[in-house]
This record gives structure tokens, sequence and C-alpha cells, in this order.
């Protein structure tokens, strides 16, 4: 089975209706977050996703990986990237990420979906508390036929109802947390025999006054053979977006944002060997697919008597995968890297690389074998706990491309 996604579209926004028109107090929270979510500008966050899967890949196996990205909402969609691109891609976000299941809609979506539209048919007001603190929670449920909410398991989609909950702060009347399930599953032919999100909501600085954003959210999907995806995702580092907020944080520091960048484009020949020393540490206990990693040429770059950058020179990449399956006797870390830029004073080349060995023992392995290297999915597996990458690791590399 493919990548399982949720997609909850964003609903033509309405007035206050349905249930609402009863109950002065639902009024209130579906006036309050209709102007909430009309006034709220586009602004940009990075999400951390860490996913853990059982029953992948054997029935008694569980895994576990971390991934970081870019969302900004956009004129109300969203958009992604990973940290520290130039722009955000027009792509869908499950063919940016790794495979595995992934949701969107959690900054405006099935907000949107719950409070803008006349979809949703609730029940309540009901006395609660959230992490102590008083509430109100209304139950809600979105039919078929009202219902924008898609699920995808890679090989089909089916638009689904659902149902859930949402809780407001008693006083100020502010989102506390969106619960989300969807209702009639399992459907054939989709695989998702379940799919549940939480969503949990602060007030948050931005520009001249404060705006309520999500802090976290938690998915978790079933699929129809009983294997289980649970997705926990926190968002920070949130700003406003400009048009030039996603600022390449690889850049070197005498270049501005928005300056001309003088350096000549070069094309590197294949089959030049690059001799590198990771410029930084990479800790697993932090580190996530989307992350920047940079190197240093650890000798001159040389062919047939041409040199091509100097030793010092700056390599930069990114890691592509942060993993750790567990099976039933052992398990084994997957950590996947590239690197495809190289940058000198005055030039600048993009290229592909294959790794092809550690020049050293990483600190903390038993014995050189126990870190290997595929170098066709330029991946280091660890036979047992992932570990750190020391500054310094002297690393081979062949550009292909």
């Amino acid at each position: 089975m493919g990548p399982m996604r949720l997609l909850p579209a964003l609903l033509v926004l309405g007035g206050v209706a349905g249930a609402g028109r009863h109950d002065p107090l639902l009024e209130a929270i579906r006036r309050k977050m209709s102007a909430l979510l009309r006034r709220m500008p586009d602004y940009t966050c990075v999400e951390t996703i860490e996913r853990w899967k059982r029953g992948q890949p054997c029935a008694d196996c569980r895994s576990w990986e971390r991934l970081r990205l870019e969302v900004a909402v956009i004129g109300g969609k969203e958009r992604f990237a990973w940290p520290g691109a130039a722009q955000f891609e027009d792509r869908e976000i499950e063919q940016i990420v790794p495979p595995g299941a992934i949701g969107t809609g959690d900054f405006s979506g099935f907000a949107a979906a719950v409070f803008l539209s006349e979809a949703a048919e609730f029940e309540g007001p009901f006395e609660d508390r959230v992490d102590g603190a008083a509430a109100w929670r209304y139950s809600y449920r979105v039919p078929p036929a009202a219902s924008r909410y898609t699920l995808r398991d890679g090989l089909n989609s089916l638009r689904v109802a659902y149902r859930g909950a949402f809780w407001v702060d008693r006083q100020s009347l502010d989102l506390m947390r969106l619960d989300v399930e969807a209702d009639g599953l399992p459907a054939p032919p989709l695989q998702i025999a379940s799919a549940r999100t939480t969503i949990r909501y602060q007030r948050l600085p931005m520009g001249a006054s404060p705006v309520l954003l999500p802090v976290s959210s938690e998915l978790v999907l079933t699929d129809t053979s009983g294997r289980t995806s649970r997705n926990r995702t926190s968002f920070g580092h949130c700003r406003q977006y400009t048009g030039s907020s996603a600022v390449r944080f690889d850049e070197p520091a005498s270049l501005t944002a928005g300056s001309p960048d003088p350096r000549e484009r070069r094309r590197l020949p294949p089959g030049l060997s690059l001799e590198l020393r990771l410029a930084g540490p990479v800790d697993p206990e932090s580190a996530a697919a989307g992350d920047a990693v940079e190197a240093v040429l650890a000798r001159d770059l040389r062919s047939e008597g041409t040199l091509w950058a100097p030793r010092g020179a700056r390599v930069l990449g990114r890691l592509l995968s942060v993993r750790h399956i567990t099976g039933p006797r052992s398990g084994v870390g997957l950590l996947a890297l590239e690197f495809t830029r190289l940058e000198t004073s005055t030039f600048e080349a993009e290229f592909r690389s294959r790794l092809e060995m550690l020049g050293g023992v990483v600190p903390g392995a038993r014995k050189p074998a126990d870190v290997a290297v595929a170098g066709q999915e330029n991946t280091l597996v660890f036979y047992g706990r992932l570990l750190r990458l020391p500054r310094g690791l002297p690393m081979r590399w062949t550009i292909v491309h």
C-alpha cells in the first residue's frame, strides 16, 4: 500500500448558520473564529513530524522517523518546502517527503470546515477541562453530502463524512483543541480503517497582535490489515509571510537576502571524487530529514591537472532520512543524506553525488562493520541504534552528474 494521506479541503467561507442560530454561545464562538480566520495573515512555520509505524516493514516490526518542513499558509492554501529552501514547492506534500502517513489541514482547513460553513451539526455545550483549564466542549458531525474531507491510501481516494469535538476557553472563547475522526470506515476499496486527528492551539505573537495558531497535532491511521501509523507534529518559529520569508539558511554570511550573487556558476564533470569532512555534527537525537548539512573539502578537488576547487571549500546538502526500524531480534538505523552544491569565493556548482565510503569509525560503534554504506541510496546503515556523526568525520563521495 502506498502513502496514506488526509486532505481536508477548505470549504467556501460562510456566515453563522446551522445549529449556531439556536445557541447564543455557539454563535459567539463561531463569530470569533470567523473573525480570526478571515483576518489571519499569510504566515509560515517550521513543522517537525515524528512518525511511528507498527507492522511495517514486517508484521512484528516497528519503525520511527523524524521529518522537518517549512509550511506556509498563503492565500488560505498550505504550501511546503524543506527548511531554508529558496521558495515553497508547488508539489503536493507526499511528493516532497518520504513515503508514509501524512496529513494536511492542521492550520486552517479543519477549522474553516467546522466553523465557517453550514456543513457541521453541533451538540453541546458541555463543561470540561483542557490541561487543567476550564473549557466548553461541543461535539460536531459533518454528513457525507456536506463533507469535503478526502482520504487517500496511495491507490484510492474517497471523500468521507467526519465527526469530532472542539474545546474553547470558558472565558476568552479561544479555540484550545479540535478533534477530527473520519466516519464510515472501512469503505473498500480504500485501505484505511480509521483516521483520527487532534490539533491543539495557542495565541502566538505575530506582527502587531497575537494570532491563534496550532502548536501541535497528532494523526493516527490504521489500515485494513491492522497496521498503525502515528504522527506527532510540533510547530515553531512562526512568522508572517512576506514573499521572502523562505530565506536560504545555507547562504554565505557575506550575502544578504535579495543581494546579487556575483559568483560564477560551473558544472563539475562526473567521476570527480570529493574528499569531505563534516563541518558540524549530525545528532540523531535532534536531526530530521530536511535539515541542511554542511561539509568542507578535505583536499583540493583536482582532475587531469585542473584545480576545480580548493581545500576548505563549502559543500552543502541535506538529510533525506533519519529512521530506525526494530525487528523481532534486532534493530537497524538508517541515515540518508545528499550533497548537491559546492561553493567557493568565486564560483558555485550544483551536482548529484554518490556516497562511497566513510574514512573513519563512527564513535560508539563497536567495530567498523557496525556502520555500513549503501551507496546507491546514499544511506548509512547502523546495525543497532543510530549514532552521532561527529564534526570532522571523513567521507568520500563521487559526482555522478
